[in-house]
């Protein structure tokens, strides 16, 4: 018997089957590159990881994040909130406050602080309590991998499969395992703001880094300044919670400087800080330069948690 000569990119599948999922809409052909030991031949749905839900649908399909509704607003609680309510802001109210009252500098200067202060507790609540880009979860479908499996589409782009949430992850998405969801253009999940970093709040995030910093230089320049004018030494009274202040101080010096030169450097490479971690350097761009690769990290990204009913659902 003459053997039939079946498409190459369907090796295993005969010809009727072919056309029958060739007419299925939102999926994409996809070539043999699987990973984990497994051989994924069939079709990925692009369209299934863009599925909106409500706040509320989300909140019960992932247990670690839950919502609370203020003032008719409904606002997102991630998995890790208490950490910056218990560390992050009692350190810097703490260390602003021991500013204050070991220099006592001008009113000018105090309220010169508070600002660059407030501006970065408000760049942590936003970067906190926003969406940062999740991907709502999807009910398993027949004919899914039964293993992980990643696969190139026909543009060369790596999609993975993921069995968490049921969802083939767009590149450079990944699900993150503290917060329990896949999130697209995965960035790290940061314990200071107690949530993951990605598409939607990397901005905020950005701001919060670059305001820590600013905020620590001021004061350690005005200290320095003002001490160097008085030329007085500091009382037996003052002195210990002097040192403990300058040493929170140094602490939160060098993890604010190290998350800022981190994320210039990434950026100015075009990575993803979860890349440069892997050293994944496939959508490495060295060439457009850093300004470029933030303005495009910046872009907005619709959410696809719904926040109230009037949003329409949309794929």
């Amino acid at each position: 018997m003459k053997k039939k000569n079946y498409p190459t990119e369907y090796p295993t599948q005969a010809p009727q089957n072919v056309a029958r999922k060739q007419n299925r809409e939102h999926q994409h052909p996809v070539q043999s590159n699987a990973t984990s030991g497994d051989t994924y031949l069939g079709f990925i749905d692009k369209s299934r990881y863009k599925r909106c839900v409500t706040v509320k649908e989300f909140c019960r399909t992932n247990k670690n994040y839950s919502y609370i509704n203020i003032c008719k607003r409904t606002i997102l609680i991630p998995p890790w909130v208490y950490f910056p309510f218990v560390i992050t802001i009692p350190v810097a109210v703490i260390c602003t406050v021991m500013f204050f009252w070991s220099v006592n500098p001008p009113w000018y200067h105090v309220v010169f602080d508070m600002i660059i202060f407030l501006t970065v507790l408000v760049c942590l609540f936003i970067t906190t309590f926003r969406d940062p880009g999740i991907m709502p979860r999807h009910k398993r479908m027949p004919g899914d991998p039964t293993r992980g499996a990643s696969v190139r589409d026909e543009n060369g782009e790596l999609w993975k499969f993921c069995h968490t949430c049921n969802i083939w992850r767009p590149p450079r998405s990944k699900h993150c395992a503290k917060s329990d969801a896949c999130i697209y253009m995965y960035d790290h999940h940061c314990p200071w703001v107690g949530n993951a970093v990605g598409a939607r709040n990397y901005l905020s995030f950005t701001m919060f880094v670059t305001g820590a910093v600013i905020w620590i230089a001021v004061m350690v320049v005005q200290m320095a300044c003002m001490k160097t004018a008085d030329n007085k030494e500091l009382s037996s009274e003052f002195e210990m919670p002097f040192m403990v202040f300058l040493i929170t101080i140094a602490i939160m010096a060098v993890v604010a400087i190290s998350l800022f030169v981190d994320t210039l450097r990434n950026n100015a490479q075009g990575l993803t800080t979860n890349e440069a971690r892997l050293e994944r350097y496939e959508h490495q761009d060295s060439h457009s330069g850093i300004w470029s690769n933030l303005l495009e990290r910046f872009r907005n990204q619709p959410s696809q948690l719904l926040y109230n009913k009037k949003q329409r659902i949309t794929v």
